[in-house]
Order: C-alpha cells, then structure tokens, then sequence
C-alpha cells in the first residue's frame, strides 16, 4: 500500500477556522484604534482653530467671521464653518471621516456658530465617535468636551 502525503480535509478546515478567528479579532480590534485615532485628529484640529483664531485676532482686533449667506464658509451649506481663516489659517481642516452635510448631530463634519453679529466670540464643534453623544468645541474659551451640540458662545465655552 502507498503512503500519501498531504493534509486531511478535516486538518485543512481546522486551519481555515482558526485563520479566520483570528482575522475577526484583529479586525475587531483595529476597528476601535481607528476611531481613536480620528477622534484624536478632530481634538487636534479644534486646537489648531483655536490657535488659528488667536493669531487672527492679534493681527485684526477681532475673531474671523463666517456666515453662509455672506459666502465666506465652506461652500453651499449653511455650516458656518469658514474654508480659510484669512492669511492664519489657509486651509481649514475637515473631519476625517467628513460624511453628512448638516449639523443636526448625525454627521461627521466640522461646523460653527453664525458670529457674523459678534466678531469678538467664535465656536466650531465636531462630534467624536467613541461616545456617539459627545463633541468637542473650539472657542476663545479653548477646547471643551460637550455632552450636545452647543446653542451659544457661552454654551461653547463651557465644558459639560
């Protein structure tokens, strides 16, 4: 009689399982690292708006404006985020995952408060992932973590 050699079928499907339990684990386990890490961009751009804002306002004696209806946010929505913070700030930033057009608190993407009225006061928030019900703002106050969208200047400022 001759000896085969090889690997069974059962010896074969155990190797697959295994393979493939491990892959969900480790899919599994980057999945929460990735909304970590883009949690942690948006806490660095709030910052780097604040910042942004600071020098603005050093150089102009007051905080850039951002209104839709005057054209100076990001085009074609009514997010009252501005596309650049004058000479400070060329480019500001977007949310890494960027998907949704409104601030009712279902998207991902940065937005603000209309101080087309109150140029001494500015506010941008984003909504992180790893607690669907929490943000971070961005105000002359510096950077706070909000349990909602804030309604006001003063509600940006002010953590809670």
């Amino acid at each position: 009689m001759e000896k085969q050699t090889g690997f069974t079928m059962i010896e074969l499907l155990i190797v697959v399982s295994i393979i493939g339990i491990l892959a969900s684990m480790i899919i599994l386990t980057t999945s929460g690292s990735r909304i970590k890490a883009r949690d942690a961009r948006r806490m660095s751009d709030m910052k780097s708006l604040v910042t942004a804002q600071e020098l603005y306002y050093s150089d102009i004696g007051h905080y850039f404006t951002c209104s839709a209806t005057l054209g100076d946010c990001v085009p074609k929505n009514s997010r009252n985020y501005p596309s650049s913070i004058g000479a400070r700030m060329s480019k500001t930033p977007t949310d890494p995952k960027n998907s949704g057009t409104t601030c009712t608190g279902d998207s991902y993407i940065y937005c603000g408060l209309d101080n087309t009225g109150n140029n001494q006061q500015f506010c941008y928030f984003a909504k992180l992932e790893e607690n669907a019900a929490s943000y971070i703002t961005a105000s002359l106050k510096g950077n706070m973590r909000k349990d909602a969208i804030p309604v006001s200047f003063a509600d940006c400022g002010t953590a809670g």
